[in-house]
């Protein structure tokens, strides 16, 4: 598997913890050793601390929001207009993810339920894809804000 391709897939991993986090209500929780998996109780913990939160407060939008702050060095919301007239149509959020490492994007299509995972290592470029309905639900309600 090549640099590029791995990075792709943790990344995956990440949205796809993100995404099962987003659709749990951590205030029915006991702890978060009842969540489901390690990889989201590492998310839970990860923007807990991040965020500096408490469980009860790490609602669905929290989440994202406090992921986006911890992770996200861009987000960009890019869209269309027709000539001559002053309302644009969003299309795509992208989010740019490079902090001393590859650069990665992640894009959220508007009307997909995918998000869209991208990797530029050098001359090495991977893709994938990850399907998070919830969590691209999200970051186009954040970008209308």
């Amino acid at each position: 598997m090549t640099h590029a391709l791995e990075y792709v897939r943790n990344i995956e991993s990440e949205l796809d913890a993100l995404e099962q986090l987003s659709t749990l209500r951590l205030d029915d929780l006991d702890s978060l050793e009842s969540l489901p998996g390690a990889p989201v109780r590492e998310m839970a913990r990860d923007l807990l601390d991040a965020g500096g939160l408490e469980p009860e407060s790490l609602d669905e939008l929290a989440a994202v929001s406090v992921w986006l702050a911890a992770y996200a060095l861009e987000v960009t919301v890019q869209g269309t207009r027709t000539l001559g007239q002053s309302e644009w149509t969003p299309q795509r959020v992208s989010i740019l993810r490079t902090f001393g490492g590859p650069n990665a994007r992640v894009h959220a299509v508007e009307g997909s339920d995918y998000l869209e995972v991208e990797v530029q290592w050098g001359s090495d470029a991977a893709r994938g894809s990850v399907h998070a309905p919830e969590v691209s639900m999200l970051l186009w309600e954040l970008s209308e804000l």
